[in-house]
C-alpha cells in the first residue's frame, strides 16, 4: 500500500526526487537562501516560506500536520481506498474494526465528549473574548486562534448534535451515525476559519506591501 512505499522510499533512498542544491558546502551558522527540503516536506515549507508572519506560519503548519492526521484518519489511512484486510491485533480493540487511532476502544468513546468541548469553544470564544480589554495588537493575534462570529452557528450546530447524541439511549430517534453529520459541520467550520485566515493574512501582507 501506500504507506509502506512512502516508508520504503525515506528509509531506502532518502534521497530519491531530493535537490542538488542540498548538497552545496554551506556555512554551517547560517541556513543558505536557496536551501530546499526533501520532497516530502515541501507543502511545509511552503507554508512557512509563504507567510511573512512567522508566528502564523508555524500555526499553519501545525494545522497542516493535523489536518493532514484527521484526513488520513477518516478514509483509515487508505484502507477505504485499498481494501486491505484489518490485522487482528488491531480489529480486537477497534470499534470499527478499521485501521485508525480515533476509533481504538481507549478513545473512541472520549472522542465525542473532545468533539463537544472544541465544538463548545468554537462556538462562544468570540463572545468570550469580547468580555475582556485587550490591546489591539492581541486582539488581531487571537483572530487566527478562534473563529469570528459568522462562523460560530458551524460550531454550535456541532455542539448541539454531538450533545444530543450523548444522550441516545434517551433520544431515541437519533443514532449513531449522525455523529458523521456533527463530524462533517465541525470539519467545514475549520476549513472556512482556514480559509478565512489564509485571506486575511494575504489582505495584510498586500497592506504591508503598500
Amino acid at each position: 500500500n501506500i504507506i509502506n512505499i512512502f516508508f520504503f522510499i525515506i528509509s531506502y533512498f532518502p534521497d530519491y526526487l531530493g535537490h542538488s542544491d542540498n548538497y552545496i558546502l554551506s556555512n554551517q551558522l547560517v541556513t543558505p537562501n536557496h536551501i530546499v527540503p526533501e520532497w516530502y516536506f515541501l507543502p511545509f515549507y511552503a507554508i512557512l516560506r509563504s507567510v511573512p508572519n512567522k508566528s502564523f506560519g508555524v500555526i499553519l503548519l501545525l494545522l497542516a500536520i493535523l489536518f493532514l492526521f484527521i484526513a488520513l484518519e477518516e478514509v483509515s489511512w487508505g484502507q477505504t481506498f485499498f481494501k486491505w484486510e484489518t490485522p487482528d491485533f488491531l480489529e480486537e480493540v477497534n470499534v470499527q474494526q478499521e485501521t485508525s487511532l480515533h476509533n481504538l476502544v481507549w478513545f473512541h468513546y472520549s472522542l465525542r465528549d473532545a468533539i463537544i468541548v472544541v465544538s463548545f469553544l468554537g462556538g462562544v470564544s468570540w463572545w468570550l473574548a469580547s468580555l475582556f480589554k485587550l490591546t489591539h495588537k492581541f486582539k488581531q493575534f487571537i483572530k487566527y486562534l478562534i473563529p469570528d462570529w459568522y462562523l460560530s452557528s458551524f460550531f454550535i450546530v456541532s455542539f448541539i448534535l454531538s450533545a444530543i447524541l450523548k444522550f441516545q439511549d434517551i433520544l431515541t430517534f437519533f443514532i449513531s451515525k449522525d455523529q458523521e453529520f456533527a463530524e462533517l459541520i465541525l470539519s467545514l467550520g475549520f476549513l472556512l476559519f482556514v480559509l478565512t485566515n489564509y485571506f486575511r493574512q494575504s489582505f495584510s501582507s498586500l497592506k504591508l506591501r503598500e
